[in-house]
């Protein structure tokens, strides 16, 4: 018997989820807008759970919880997949949720975005981070074959005629 999971979660956090939600969305980070696979509303069922997970994971001890959603872009026709982490921290004594970095990666480079005192001018569009990715993966991609073609050959030695 395969039965679906509700997730539930308290009125003060699925507001603090619509604000994230609204945040996310004007920057591009939705399923659709991204190009992925998955169906809509995922990246956000993964926050609320995460919420839910850390909120119960602090009831007895207002600690600061910290979690990483993460989800994946595709670019250039599905030619490129970007992997996108959204760190955050709850706060359950303050009852706030910040998103603190977004982490990108594209291939074998990175970048991190640090987001401070969670304002979402911080957070940039999910389009200008693949492109900035890209820029960075290229100049990565000329300069290695640039130490690959500049490699001094070995010398010959001459040897000594007896």
């Amino acid at each position: 018997m395969n039965k679906e999971r509700k997730i539930v979660i308290k009125p003060h956090w699925l507001k603090v989820l619509n604000m994230h939600a609204d945040w996310l969305i004007s920057k591009g980070y939705t399923e659709k807008l991204l190009g992925t696979r998955e169906p809509d509303g995922l990246l956000l069922d993964r926050i609320k759970e995460s919420i839910r997970q850390a909120v119960f994971s602090t009831f007895w001890e207002y600690n600061l919880e910290k979690f990483t959603v993460e989800t994946y872009g595709q670019f250039a026709n599905g030619k490129d997949k970007v992997v996108f982490k959204l760190n955050y921290v709850l706060d359950p004594a303050g009852q706030r949720l910040s998103l603190t970095s977004l982490t990108a990666a594209l291939d074998d480079v990175s970048m991190d975005y640090p987001i401070e005192r969670n304002t979402p001018h911080q957070l940039p569009p999910a389009t200008s981070v693949y492109r900035q990715l890209l820029t960075l993966s290229n100049k990565t991609l000329l300069e290695r074959i640039r130490n690959a073609t500049s490699q001094p050959e070995p010398k010959n030695k001459k040897l000594k005629k007896i």
